[in-house]
């Protein structure tokens, strides 16, 4: 029997897009379903063997245990850059002043952050978001985003929109553990999409080891 996965975000493109990537991981072991917060909220949540939901959400919804069937197994799940993400900015010129462009500026931060983490340091971000000061703006001639290019100010020449960003790593391992797939740790697939995400994690390569 197919194992059902409810995903949970607060954006709704990005639980579109997390839903449709899960699917083609776990292809025609799993139904994978979307939400957001505000549709939670509103009109409950559905039963399912796994309730996969993004750090920012859960924050939205700190009473969401309450919200699940009594033992229902959960994923918080985090999102990362690709390798193809990486290589596209590295292309960009040393000394780059560039509008980091995402929701919030906590989301902002935190993608400017993983970067530099991923070793992204030859380009200055400015974090940008919606009702940010239109001054930052004029400190720049280039915007990078993870696909929000809505919110690139007009004024701005050029745009890098990177997509949204992939499940990471010991995400997919820790949805592997849960559901119980333990064989799918070896399938060509995920090992394939392993080797696209940049991961500089020691807690990864130990939930791997598991």
């Amino acid at each position: 029997m197919k194992k059902q996965i409810i995903i949970i975000t607060c954006d709704e493109n990005a639980a579109v897009y997390h839903m449709e990537q899960i699917q083609s991981l776990f292809r025609d072991k799993v139904v994978v379903t979307s939400s957001t917060v505000r549709r939670t909220l509103e009109l409950g949540i559905g039963d399912a063997d796994l309730y996969c939901i993004t750090t920012d959400a859960l924050e939205q919804l700190p009473d969401l245990q309450k919200r699940l069937p009594e033992g229902a197994e959960t994923v918080s799940f985090s999102v990362t850059f690709s390798q193809d993400m990486v290589f596209r900015l590295n292309s960009v010129p040393s000394g780059t002043t560039a509008l980091f462009v995402n929701l919030s500026e906590k989301m902002s931060q935190e993608c400017i952050t993983s970067l530099n983490q991923l070793g992204v340091n030859h380009i200055r971000f400015i974090p940008y978001y919606p009702g940010a000061d239109e001054a930052l703006s004029r400190q720049a001639t280039l915007a990078v985003t993870p696909g929000e290019q809505r919110y690139v100010p007009a004024s701005i020449p050029r745009i890098i929109d990177l997509g949204q960003r992939k499940i990471d790593c010991g995400t997919v391992v820790e949805v592997l553990l849960k559901l119980k797939f333990y064989d799918m740790l070896e399938d060509p697939q995920i090992k394939a999409y392993f080797s696209s995400i940049v991961s500089n994690s020691y807690s990864f390569d130990e939930l791997f080891g598991r």
